[in-house]
């Protein structure tokens, strides 16, 4: 007959939850009871049962992570750190792909099937949160946050991010500078377009200040844009982009229109993803933390775990700026 986690509870003469704990390597557990408890799991030989804990102590120690895509490397970066973190501190992390919205209602309904401690979720909708919210008592939002005080979530400082870039390209000598942006459903992208409208301002360039909005927020719809652009006829020395992909996209479409970056023009991103170093010329981008990123979002949920009745937390980490080759002083 096997041994169960009932047996070495017994055996250390402590509860199911403490010997979970003591084995998910959990906070909360003094140092002689954990010796007791290792000492006994030793003495029986057990063989750790996920279920069988989960049917005893109400806990399954699994997480879900609902990611828009998998095609933005800046989710992957951030999924990295989650993890990592999840596995150093013994927790199993299921990852749910809503493919930008056909698969949300499989992801739903996965939500349902496994028995889920908590939930990450990096920029899903409001009526999805709400549905999510239903079903899902514990849910952390990575990346973003709705402003409405009631969810716990991790961000980068976006208006600062788009301070320093902006900084970056006014001292180069720039001042017809526009700014292409995927459509602001979220908070973060609203902050970075907020931002730019104040960067302008406080340098006098009201006047000339542009926004253009891409379709999505991939590399064929910068590039997509950038065609128009050109089509158009560009009347800009710089283009700050409120993400990599899309300012990927974007210098694809001009060096194929003959336009020299940065001779020509200046381009910018947001999100300092893996994929910026690799161009060519490396493309300057304000870079998110986004390891620190997933690996605080494990420590928040794991905190709420232990503290259910705590009030909503927002955590604000400092993103850094990148420079590449794809920004210079303009030409005289």
């Amino acid at each position: 007959m096997s041994v169960t986690i009932y047996d070495v509870a017994k055996e250390a003469g402590v509860s199911v939850a403490t010997v979970s704990r003591v084995i998910n390597q959990q906070p909360g557990v003094k140092t002689h009871t954990k010796q007791r408890v290792m000492n006994a799991v030793e003495k029986l030989k057990y063989q750790y049962n996920h279920a069988a804990v989960a049917l005893a102590t109400g806990k399954s120690n699994v997480i879900g992570l609902m990611l828009p895509n998998l095609q933005n490397p800046f989710y992957a970066e951030v999924a990295e750190g989650i993890y990592q973190e999840a596995m150093n501190r013994g927790v199993n992390v299921i990852t749910l792909n809503l493919m930008d919205g056909k698969n949300m209602d499989a992801g739903l309904r996965l939500l349902n099937q496994f028995s889920m401690d908590g939930l990450l979720a990096m920029d899903i909708s409001k009526d999805l949160l709400s549905k999510v919210e239903n079903l899902i008592e514990h849910v952390v939002l990575v990346g973003n946050d709705y402003l409405d005080g009631r969810t716990t979530c991790i961000v980068t400082d976006n208006f600062s991010g788009i301070q320093m870039v902006m900084r970056h390209l006014l001292s180069l000598g720039h001042t017809r500078i526009a700014l292409l942006s995927e459509k602001s459903e979220y908070n973060d992208v609203k902050d970075r377009i907020r931002a730019y409208y104040h960067c302008m301002e406080e340098a006098g360039l009201s006047e000339v200040r542009q926004v253009i909005y891409t379709d999505g927020s991939l590399i064929e719809d910068g590039e997509k844009e950038g065609e128009k652009w050109v089509r158009q006829g560009l009347d800009h020395t710089a283009i700050l982009v409120t993400n990599d992909m899309m300012a990927i996209g974007l210098i694809k479409a001009l060096k194929s229109a003959g336009k020299k970056i940065p001779e020509d023009i200046s381009v910018a991103g947001f999100d300092g993803t893996w994929v910026s170093a690799i161009v060519d010329p490396p493309l300057t981008s304000v870079a998110q933390p986004k390891f620190e990123m997933g690996t605080s979002a494990i420590s928040l949920i794991m905190e709420m775990f232990q503290s259910p009745l705590s009030t909503p937390r927002k955590i604000v980490l400092s993103p850094r700026l990148q420079i590449g080759g794809t920004t210079a002083a303009i030409q005289s």
